[in-house]
């Protein structure tokens, strides 16, 4: 949180990431990281702002090709979860859920 509030975001964030997802949505997604990281409950979203909240930025971003979805992440352990990733593409069409 303290690179957030720092303006440092950017440097904490995988280089691909960076690279192919644009500055505007990744700033909106720690934004929203951070809301639900905070520590009174009643300051928190709700599941349901969340997903309103990332379908808003989802749709607002369809036009510039960047492709924001759930996706499985596969652990070392080889441990699978489901987890709210980033994934950056050229597809448009996408669903959050």
């Amino acid at each position: 949180m303290s690179a957030f509030e720092e303006g440092r975001v950017m440097s904490i964030l995988d280089v691909k990431m960076v690279k192919e997802g644009g500055r505007d949505v990744l700033i909106k997604v720690v934004d929203l990281a951070i809301r639900c990281l905070n520590l009174c409950g009643k300051n928190r979203p709700t599941m349901r702002e969340v997903v309103l909240k990332l379908e808003a930025i989802r749709m607002s971003h369809l036009s510039s090709g960047v492709n924001l979805d759930f996706e499985k992440v596969k652990y070392n352990d080889e441990k699978e979860e489901e987890l709210l990733m980033l994934s950056y593409g050229e597809s448009t069409s996408s669903s959050i859920m």
